[in-house]
């Protein structure tokens, strides 16, 4: 991949993709009433997630609702739109002075 890809990556972020959750939760589904059940690992990143969000909540009295954008380097417009953030960050550097 790109120059543009590599300078994003620094590990900020960790994403999952819901996708993988439910195609987890599909293979543990046996018996009758297995529409209402969810893999253990996901009930434990749900919890795990929960769980981090009421802390960091407690310590920094600030809320964990960011909204992202979360594109897969391997598209053919990864590379624009890495080029447009790293814009948007130098820009933002600049305003700050």
């Amino acid at each position: 991949m790109g120059e543009m890809i590599e300078l994003l990556d620094n590990d900020r972020f960790i994403v999952i993709n819901q996708k993988r959750f439910d195609e987890l939760n599909e293979k543990e589904k046996t018996g009758p009433d297995s529409f209402f059940q969810s893999s253990i690992a996901v009930l434990k990143v749900y919890e795990a997630l929960n769980n981090f969000s009421t802390e960091y909540e407690k310590s920094t009295g600030k809320k964990l609702n960011q909204k992202y954008i979360v594109c897969n380097q391997d598209e053919p417009y990864a590379e624009e739109v890495a080029r447009i953030i790293l814009e948007g960050e130098k820009a933002k550097l600049k305003e700050k002075g």
